[in-house]
């Protein structure tokens, strides 16, 4: 009897290491470009089983699929990237949105002094390189 609780127990924290190693994203590159295409696929599946979904409305509830985040988070990030497209004078894509989810997330679950800033720019470009602009 107690083998089969240490074997139980050691089988949760193996699966709980795995995990937690799991959702580390030690490559941030490859942790924005798997973010993409997980919200592309999350809204073409939205706007398949809603055809009259509005475009805004679909990328939110393609972001709300995020678990990190909460919806008046991610309103508060369709604003902000809404405004800086208009301050650059671009329309705003969903892969602006997904770009800036994907460093907001990857900001949020590795810790700053590991964090490596320098590569937000290739992020935003696996991401843009995921999610074409027509979407």
């Amino acid at each position: 009897m107690s083998g089969i609780l240490i074997g139980l127990a050691v089988a949760i924290g193996l699966g709980f290491t795995v995990m937690v190693i799991r959702s580390t994203p030690a490559n941030p590159v490859r942790f924005a470009g798997a973010i993409a295409r997980q919200q592309r696929l999350a809204l073409k599946t939205l706007q398949r089983a809603n055809p009259g979904l509005g475009k805004r409305e679909g990328w939110l509830k393609a972001l709300e699929t995020r678990p990190l985040f909460q919806e008046h988070e991610l309103h508060q990030l369709l604003e902000d990237v809404s405004k800086a497209a208009r301050a650059r004078g671009a329309p705003l894509t969903f892969g602006d949105l997904v770009a800036e989810l994907a460093i907001l997330e990857y900001s949020r679950r590795v810790p700053t002094a590991k964090q490596a800033q320098d590569k937000f720019p290739e992020m935003r470009a696996a991401v843009q390189a995921a999610i074409p602009e027509d979407i």
